[in-house]
């Protein structure tokens, strides 16, 4: 199933849950959503690992499986960390909030109508509490009015 461009105006955002021994790779996503849940693709349209490397896995135009009862108009990206309620308490790596807003950057040239960036805990049907950090503060995204602006630098830069 198909998405127009114009109707695109929210990018969720998740995170695998894996621990920072684990490497997660695409084909791991490929086994979880295709293999196991049996669905048709990787739910996800974006996946960026620990090192910075972003990998898309649906275009912007096919519909996600990503967040239930929200995937249409909206896209999925999902970072490479986890285990903050298993005691891990891992983040995004620098290199993949980088990367992140790159890819953010990129998508609100080719998206007029972005304006929303939410985490999967905001679906308020789920029972999944990633993104598991403070995303808002993280990218500092700013919409006035439904007009987008390019993200200051990463906080993690400024240090």
């Amino acid at each position: 199933m198909n998405q127009r461009l114009e109707k695109i105006d929210t990018l969720w955002v998740h995170a695998t849950d894996t621990p920072f021994s684990k490497k997660t790779t695409k084909k791991d996503l490929y086994q979880w959503h295709v293999i196991e849940r049996n669905w048709a693709d990787i739910g996800y349209h974006f996946y960026g690992n620990r090192d910075g490397i972003i990998t898309q896995c649906r275009t912007l135009t096919t519909l996600g499986a990503h967040t239930y009862g929200y995937n249409r108009n909206s896209l999925g990206f999902c970072f490479e960390y986890g285990g903050v309620e298993k005691g891990w308490d891992e983040k995004p790596t620098e290199l993949s909030l980088f990367s992140f807003e790159r890819v953010l950057e990129s998508l609100f040239v080719v998206l007029p109508n972005l304006k929303f960036l939410k985490g999967h805990c905001d679906a308020g049907n789920t029972q999944k509490t990633c993104p598991m950090f403070d995303y808002r503060k993280a990218f500092d995204p700013v919409f006035v009015n439904g007009e987008k602006y390019l993200l200051k630098a990463p906080t993690f830069l400024s240090k």
